[in-house]
């Protein structure tokens, strides 16, 4: 006899031999069910909190701070949970190792659809520690990006400084050269000299214009500096913690325990009908050889 036809006869005595024990398959599939879920009550539970954050930028959405890929991969490499469990702005006394652990077993980052935006993930054993172990790492990857920024507003700051010095040095220039055409005014047309007259005012002319070059530089930094244009990483939203637990998840181990109470109760009853699981280890014994 072929192994599809003895696989076709096999079939309706297993099914058979279950629904004797319908009954027995219902109370251990509801017993696992109960107990899984027992199991899944008594272990810790953990609330997940959610962040999305825009990467710091330096003038423009084109000078970031870092690529948003670049950024994703270091929150999720290994050492950066290992920083924030480390960093001096976490209280050791209030942080004990289980709590360690959960923030280095769950930190991940993400980037949004749009890929503007990143998304931050940690747990915590409680809604308001999940809260203060997100709002801890999100502290320190902001320090790192503040060291990213630190030279770059240093620049546009000595460069206004510099701009503002030069404006002051034209501003004096200006009231000699206006001083000294009131005198030239003063002295009457007779002392005049035609050609001092012209470079005076050519003179002026130029300072006017380096004047207007001088303020729309400064105008120009003062604007890169703008917290709308010039800014660190910053959260874009309020932490989220939502109401209910992540884990565990009560009706997934419900689930699966229903399943395994069913599984280990149909072998038991297939192995004590010794004629039918006769059969069966027959047939996967001659699987292979089909």
């Amino acid at each position: 006899m072929s192994l599809t036809k003895k696989t076709e006869t096999l079939s309706p005595t297993i099914l058979f031999s279950l629904k004797q024990h319908f009954s027995s398959l219902a109370v251990s599939a509801l017993l696992g069910a109960l107990i899984a879920a027992g199991i899944a009550l008594m272990l810790p539970k953990q609330w997940p909190a959610t962040l999305l954050f825009k990467i710091g930028q330096v003038e423009s959405a084109a000078n970031l701070l870092a690529k948003p890929n670049d950024v994703v991969q270091r929150i999720n490499f290994p050492n950066f949970p290992v920083k924030v469990v480390q960093s001096q702005r976490l209280r050791i006394a209030e942080f004990p190792n289980e709590r360690r652990n959960i923030v280095k077993k769950t930190l991940s980052a993400d980037m949004t659809r749009d890929g503007d935006l990143v998304k931050m993930t940690v747990n915590g054993q409680t809604p308001s520690e999940a809260k203060e172990n997100l709002s801890r790492a999100f502290e320190v990857l902001q320090t790192e990006h503040e060291e990213l920024l630190r030279p770059s507003l240093a620049k546009l700051k000595e460069d206004i400084a510099a701009a503002k010095d030069a404006l002051e040095k034209k501003e004096d220039e200006r009231a000699i050269l206006l001083e000294l055409r009131q005198r030239m005014d003063a002295s009457g047309a007779a002392e005049k000299n035609i050609s001092e007259d012209i470079i005076l005012a050519s003179m002026l002319r130029s300072n006017t214009v380096e004047l207007q070059i001088f303020r729309e530089k400064i105008n120009a930094l003062n604007e890169k500096l703008d917290p709308h244009r010039t800014f660190n990483t910053r959260a874009v939203t309020a932490i989220y913690v939502p109401t209910h637990p992540a884990f565990p998840k009560i009706g997934t181990a419900a689930i699966l325990g229903l399943f395994l109470g069913f599984l280990v109760t149909g072998i038991w009853i297939l192995m004590q009908d010794k004629e039918t699981w006769n059969a069966i280890s027959s047939n996967a014994k001659e699987a292979p050889a089909g």
